[in-house]
């Protein structure tokens, strides 16, 4: 990105999609291990709770974090070392995919059967699973200026 204006625009909306990642990713990990009639809450007296939001909580931050060295991940395959390559391809994979259960819990039951809705859903969770990686390029990018 050599138009410096443009990456500051695109730095904030890629922003805005890490973050709904980093959402839709800890509330698909709760709606996969507690299933999907669990409720939220934090008054929720079920003792398995604090148990479901800390593996939530701690799977999407090293998620997010694999997401976000994406390009260091690559610089250093290219140099001969392959060690990060398949734990960073299992990241983005079960970001995509916790991601994806995370955004149909948004969605009305009624609804989640409409081909519309499936095709809107699957691509906005593939723009947010790599709006992390897309923010460190265009930081990095636009730090060597």
């Amino acid at each position: 990105m050599r138009d410096k204006g443009i990456s500051e625009i695109l730095i904030i909306g890629f922003s805005l999609g890490m973050l709904w990642d980093a959402v839709t990713t800890f509330l698909g990990v709760i709606t996969i291990i507690a299933g999907p009639t669990y409720t939220l809450s934090i008054q929720n007296t079920d003792p398995n709770t604090w148990g479901i939001y800390g593996i939530s909580l701690v799977g999407a931050v090293v998620v997010f974090c694999f997401n976000l060295i994406t390009v260091n991940v690559w610089e250093e395959a290219k140099e001969g070392r392959w060690t990060l390559i398949a734990p960073w391809f299992l990241c983005v994979v079960f970001d995509f995919f916790t991601s994806l259960a995370g955004n149909y819990r948004f969605i009305l039951p009624e609804r989640q059967g409409e081909i519309a809705v499936v095709g809107v859903i699957w691509f906005t969770t593939l723009l947010t699973t790599i709006s992390p990686m897309t923010v460190r390029y265009i930081v990095m990018d636009y730090s060597d200026r």
